[in-house]
């Protein structure tokens, strides 16, 4: 019964949803933004998918469309430094890789005997020139790891313990990834971090969870966030430096680093409103080992659809309904 009603409501929200999201590469060089058109309103109609990747100053580098089934979320994408970008499909388990023309390079099935599942993780993270994604599925008693060059050609995979895929975050030097992952183990939520190194060795693993997360700009430290904790972790030895809990009510939309500490986005918990999320109360706050928690930014009673922090070149801005506003 739980799972009907959770799937009747995926897809009225999909159904009435026209999604429009952008993200830049990590050094903000390029953007790329999907988008889904068509209005779709039962199986058999489908909608369109657009990838559409830009220089910061908007010149077009080129665009992808796709059909996409009503009942499907749209992939995720990303870009590299190079203006080349990768497409993931968790509903199929496949990756895609376009070269900075906009000409597909490879297409990657991730398991030869995967089929299609509505309920497969795929949580990703970029650096430069490399994609590290973790894969969880309803059948599967792991979680795997997967990391590949912008090409396409795989540089680590292995198995990892949990049965869900929660997060997953690369350090800024790209040589370690943090891992989130889940499992049920007798009745209770167990989550961990997982820190597994460039060679795919598991370095350390950790009792937290890690639904967002970043590191800090010299990687010693880890700061992860999942609907309970925020915790701060020593990359060097896995400890847990300091752990706190979160704000009832709200949620964690973004996190980013910046100088000594993290600045965290979080805001109320979302309504469903004229084919949107829409959140409210946004708040900014920074926090940094042995510090108090400091707020940098609230605005009480404000309504929003999206919002992100953005760090290129040491400046932190918070883009907010496409509004643009440097922090610090």
């Amino acid at each position: 019964m739980m799972k009907t009603t959770l799937r009747n409501l995926f897809l009225f929200v999909l159904g009435l949803s026209l999604t429009v999201t952008a993200q830049e590469s990590r050094r903000g060089t390029f953007q790329v933004e999907r988008e889904v058109t068509g209005g779709a309103q039962n199986a058999r109609a489908l909608n369109e998918f657009r990838m559409h990747v830009t220089d910061l100053q908007g010149t077009s580098l080129y665009t992808i469309t796709k059909p996409l089934p009503y009942d499907v979320g749209p992939p995720a994408v990303g870009v590299f430094e190079s203006g080349a970008a990768v497409l993931l499909d968790s509903f199929h388990g496949i990756l895609e890789f376009y070269a900075p023309d906009g000409s597909l390079r490879r297409s990657v099935r991730l398991f030869k005997e995967a089929i299609p599942e509505l309920e497969r993780q795929m949580p990703f993270a970029l650096h430069d020139h490399a994609v590290a994604l973790a894969v969880g599925e309803p059948a599967q008693s792991v979680v795997r790891l997967f990391w590949f060059t912008e090409e396409g050609e795989p540089v680590v995979e292995r198995s990892m313990p949990g049965q869900f895929a929660t997060g997953i975050v690369m350090s800024n030097a790209g040589g370690v990834c943090a891992v989130g992952t889940a499992q049920w183990d007798e009745e209770k939520y167990q989550e961990r971090t997982l820190l597994v190194s460039g060679g795919g060795t598991l370095e350390h693993s950790v009792d937290c969870g890690l639904l967002l997360g970043a590191f800090n700009e010299e990687d010693h430290v880890l700061f992860t966030t999942n609907r309970h904790d925020q915790v701060l972790v020593s990359v060097d030895d896995g400890a847990v430096i300091d752990r706190r809990l979160a704000d009832k009510g709200t949620m964690v939309l973004d996190v980013r680093a910046g100088g000594h500490a993290f600045y965290v986005l979080s805001a109320h918990a979302p309504s469903f409103d004229g084919g949107t999320w829409v959140y409210g109360n946004p708040v900014i706050f920074a926090i940094a080992p042995g510090e108090l928690r400091q707020v940098v930014l609230t605005e009480p009673g404000r309504e929003f659809r999206t919002a992100r922090l953005e760090n290129t070149r040491g400046e932190l801005r918070l883009e907010i309904d496409g509004e643009s506003r440097q922090l610090r």
